[in-house]
């Protein structure tokens, strides 16, 4: 990763946290996207959805958030999901030690 698409990525970060969205609620929001997924049924849902999907786990996020946080994966994570038809689809299960930079970034932000 260059010097600008590393500045790119921590100022997306940076809008993520001014959302409410603080490193237990990123990852809360990352590590629980494949709940009741299936080989069969991939999670496939709209934004009010996802927002439904989250609170069943106990997870509150909003529309703004969810918005920006499924947005961010598919700029600088698109193996892991896409949008088809206003609905967002997880393609594959997320990996937390995959985003070590969200970690500093977020942890930095809170101090």
């Amino acid at each position: 990763m260059n010097e600008e698409d590393l500045f790119m990525k921590i100022t997306a970060i940076k809008r993520l946290h001014e959302s409410g969205l603080d490193r237990f609620r990123f990852f809360a929001v990352l590590n629980n996207a494949h709940n009741r997924s299936s080989q069969a049924f991939k999670n496939k849902f709209t934004v009010t959805e996802w927002i439904d999907h989250y609170n069943t786990d106990g997870i509150i996020i909003n529309s703004e958030q969810i918005n920006l946080f499924f947005e961010y994966l598919r700029r600088f994570y698109p193996s892991l999901i896409s949008k088809i038809d206003n609905k967002y689809l997880l393609l594959k299960s997320p990996n937390e030690e995959d985003y070590g930079l969200e970690l500093i970034v977020l942890q930095t932000l809170a101090d």
